[in-house]
């Protein structure tokens, strides 16, 4: 889950609550666009607490990420392939 934010033709910042990621196939805006980030972020918080999910803020570094799980590694790591030269 995610908090966006942009501006709506005025100075002022507007939010909004979406759910996407990983396995998702399309955005769905749980939210209209708001300028109240503090309820908005509250609202986040109760509904990631509910679902277990995680919830990222709208910038990058905040102090408002959540992060409950992280998807599993399936893939495997290779070495690098190193010639081997023979005299």
């Amino acid at each position: 889950m995610t908090c966006l934010y942009g501006f709506l033709g005025s100075r002022s910042p507007h939010y909004q609550l979406v759910l996407d990621g990983w396995g998702l196939e399309a955005t769905i805006h749980l939210t209209r666009k708001t300028t109240n980030r503090k309820k908005l972020r509250h609202l986040a918080h109760e509904l990631t607490a509910n679902l277990q999910i995680n919830y990222f803020d709208s910038h990058n570094s905040s102090k408002h990420h959540i992060i409950r799980h992280t998807r599993p590694f399936t893939g495997s790591v290779k070495p690098p392939e190193t010639e081997i030269h023979e005299e």
